[in-house]
């Protein structure tokens, strides 16, 4: 009888533990779906384009381009959402245009929901830049 009790509760705990993991599953991707198909013309994308143009060392640059009477543009054609390890960015990309062509500037990411900003560096890793501690060394790193 001991062993039917253990069997038991061995399945019910799989059943349920399996449960979990199917449903957790299908909410990823369904939030990775709803996160893709999002498009330039959802507010999100305004918000996280105010959020990077908000960002000193972008207002700085736009500035120093201006001076030089060269434009800053955003990359809207370019610009889309990535899921990452469950949490959904824009991708925004800021380029230098000259006479001649565009040249991209810089890569950054804005978290969806936390309003985090990251920057893609030289080595092509993605540093968070806002909210953060240490402005400095992060501008040092750049």
């Amino acid at each position: 009888m001991p062993r039917t009790v253990l069997l038991i509760i061995s399945l019910l705990f799989a059943i349920e533990f399996g449960g979990a993991v199917a449903g957790d599953t299908a909410s990823q991707a369904n939030s990775k779906h709803a996160c893709l198909a999002t498009t330039t013309n959802d507010p999100s994308y305004s918000v996280a384009v105010e959020q990077v143009t908000s960002v000193p060392m972008v207002k700085e640059w736009s500035a120093s381009l201006t001076a030089q009477s060269r434009m800053a543009l955003g990359g809207r054609v370019f610009d889309k959402t990535e899921f990452i390890e469950g949490n959904c960015y824009w991708s925004i990309s800021l380029y230098e245009s000259n006479p001649i062509q565009l040249r991209l500037w810089k890569i950054f990411r804005v978290d969806i929901k936390r309003k985090n900003i990251f920057i893609m560096n030289d080595e092509g890793d993605y540093v968070l830049i806002y909210p953060s501690t240490n402005r400095n060394n992060l501008e040092n790193d750049l």
